[in-house]
C-alpha cells in the first residue's frame, strides 16, 4: 500500500510539474515551435486540407515527407466543387534542385518541370520556392506568426499528446491568401494547435463564428520526426510517353501552376 501511495504521489508531482512548465503566452509558444522544429532534418505525415466556404469547396488528401535541407514529395488527391472527378497531384523536388508536378485530371496526365538551378529571376521560380519552402514545420510556424495575431486558449489533448491552442486574428498588415481573401466575415478567430512535446503544428481549424461549421481544416496525421528517409522518395520517375512542359525559361503570367495557396 505505502509502495502504491508513493508512487502515486511521483505521478501527480510529474503531472503538476509538467503543467507548471506549460509556457504562458502565446509569443513563447511560437518561439518554442519554430526553435524546436528547425532542429528537424525530416519528417513525414498523412496530410488533409479541406476549405468549405459558398463559393468553393475542395478537399485535399495524402501524404507528405520533406528532407532537409530542400526535398519533398507530395502525393494527394484533390475534390473540387468544380469538377466532377478528383484530381490527383503529385510533387517532387529533389537534391538535384528540379521540381516536378504532376497532375492528372479526368484521365490526362499533364507533367511541368522546373530547374531551379537554371531559371531566370523574372520566372516563377520564386513563386515555387516559397510554395514548396513553407512545409518545412518551422516555415509553417513562422508565417502563422507574421500573418496573425494570437492568443494562448486552455491547452487540449489531441491523439495522445497535450496541445497548447492559439487563437489568432488576422493582422491588419497582412497579406491575404487566396484563402483569407475570399474568406467571409461570418468566420470566427482561427485555431493553431501545437505539441508541447514535438512542437509541431499538428492542425489549423477555423469555423464559422457559431462554432458549428468547420470552414477551413488543415492538419498532419500518423507524424514521423526524423525518420531515415531515402533520396530515391524524392527521385520523380516519368511516366513513358510523358508530355513534359520545361517552365524555366517561361514568363509568369504564361503559366497556370496548380500551386493554391490556402
Amino acid at each position: 500500500m505505502k509502495r502504491f501511495l508513493k508512487f502515486y504521489l511521483v505521478l501527480v508531482l510529474a503531472t503538476v510539474v509538467t503543467h507548471a512548465a506549460e509556457l504562458t503566452n502565446a509569443d513563447a509558444v511560437l518561439d518554442f515551435a519554430v526553435a524546436k522544429t528547425a532542429g528537424y532534418e525530416s519528417y513525414s505525415a498523412t496530410f488533409a486540407q479541406s476549405l468549405d466556404m459558398p463559393n468553393w469547396k475542395s478537399r485535399e488528401t495524402g501524404t507528405i515527407a520533406f528532407k532537409r535541407p530542400a526535398q519533398m514529395r507530395r502525393e494527394t488527391s484533390i475534390e473540387l466543387n468544380s469538377s466532377p472527378q478528383p484530381q490527383q497531384m503529385v510533387m517532387v523536388i529533389g537534391s538535384d534542385q528540379i521540381v516536378w508536378q504532376q497532375a492528372t485530371i479526368s484521365g490526362q496526365t499533364k507533367v511541368m518541370k522546373t530547374d531551379l538551378k537554371n531559371s531566370p529571376t523574372n520566372s516563377p521560380v520564386a513563386t515555387l520556392m516559397k510554395n514548396f519552402s513553407r512545409w518545412k514545420p518551422e516555415a509553417l510556424l513562422a508565417k502563422a506568426k507574421d500573418q496573425y495575431t494570437f492568443t494562448l486558449l486552455p491547452a487540449t489533448e489531441l491523439r495522445g499528446q497535450r496541445m497548447y491552442v492559439l487563437a489568432g486574428e488576422l493582422r491588419v498588415t497582412a497579406k491575404p491568401t487566396l484563402r483569407e481573401a475570399l474568406a467571409s466575415t461570418d468566420e470566427g478567430k482561427i485555431l493553431h494547435f501545437i505539441g508541447q512535446q514535438d512542437g509541431f503544428l499538428h492542425r489549423v481549424e477555423q469555423r464559422d463564428k457559431t462554432g458549428s461549421n468547420t470552414v477551413y481544416l488543415m492538419e498532419f496525421t500518423n507524424l514521423k520526426l526524423n525518420t531515415p528517409l531515402a533520396d530515391s522518395l524524392f527521385t520523380y520517375h516519368l511516366a513513358p510517353g510523358a508530355n513534359v512542359i520545361d517552365v524555366s525559361q517561361l514568363p509568369f503570367q504564361l503559366l497556370k501552376l496548380p500551386l493554391a495557396d490556402h
